[in-house]
């Protein structure tokens, strides 16, 4: 977007950058998501010097462009280690599992980095096309790995607390509207960057409220994963979701070893 004629955008989104993540700081979230705290505040910090250079240097600039795609590098970085991290804390306590999750991550991270270098060399702006490239890969991935954990959750009744659904919430709105934002500007090229560009600060400044709501309250301290007790107290259903994890639990802890 033309800086000078969306400057209100711009330090209204820095602003709601930054209080994010002063509440996040203030309501304990560092003790249980450390990465995805950083993570917040990386981004304000990359929307600060965003600003600071569109005001001292002109928009299409070298420091300009080399601050803007080094940035989109760093929280693209950091928004893949938040995913991790939360995964860990939601599948963690069930080491089996978190394996081979982990894997999987692993994985997919390695495919994003090798099939985007492979696509950007020989181009001409093969920095921009690699890093464009792994955005969109990196939006998919987050996307379905973190609707695949909120749904094992939900199948096997894990508890997922307030704070943390709201920022899986977040980071699902953003990376699906960003998936759906790429598809189109694939197909309408130049003439579709304008409303490419507004519709990903919107979705931001949206999820930016919802991780807001989430760490509007204090953050409740991590307690120990708690274990099914009697058919008395949790039902036979339930006892028995919780046996099948148990067990699938085990055996991926005794295949991954």
């Amino acid at each position: 977007m033309h800086f000078d004629e969306n400057i209100v955008r711009w330090t209204l989104g820095l602003c709601l950058d930054i209080v994010v993540a002063i509440f996040a700081l203030r309501s304990g979230l560092f003790k249980r998501l450390p990465v995805f705290t950083c993570y917040l505040f990386v981004v304000a910090a990359c929307d600060f010097a965003s600003t600071l250079c569109r005001v001292i240097f002109p928009v299409r600039s070298f420091p300009v462009f080399y601050e803007y795609w080094g940035g989109q590098a760093i929280m693209m970085g950091m928004r893949a280690a938040a995913v991790a991290e939360i995964c860990f804390r939601v599948l963690g306590p069930y080491l089996g599992i978190w394996r081979l999750c982990r894997i999987f991550l692993a994985g997919v991270a390695l495919f994003l980095l090798v099939s985007a270098g492979y696509a950007a060399v020989g181009q001409q702006h093969s920095m921009t096309v690699f890093i464009t490239l792994l955005q969109r890969g990196l939006e998919l991935a987050i996307a379905g790995t973190l609707a695949f954990a909120f749904v094992f959750a939900k199948y096997y009744e894990i508890k997922l607390e307030r704070f943390m659904v709201l920022i899986i919430g977040g980071l699902m709105f953003y990376s699906a509207v960003q998936i759906g934002n790429s598809q189109f500007m694939n197909a309408l090229k130049g003439s579709y960057y304008e409303f490419y560009s507004g519709l990903t600060l919107v979705a931001f400044t949206i999820t930016s409220l919802i991780w807001l709501a989430a760490v509007w309250e204090r953050v409740p301290a991590m307690g120990p994963v708690r274990e099914v007790l009697a058919v008395d107290t949790f039902g036979a259903s339930r006892l028995e979701v919780n046996a099948r994890l148990r067990e699938l639990n085990a055996r991926l802890s005794e295949i991954l070893r």
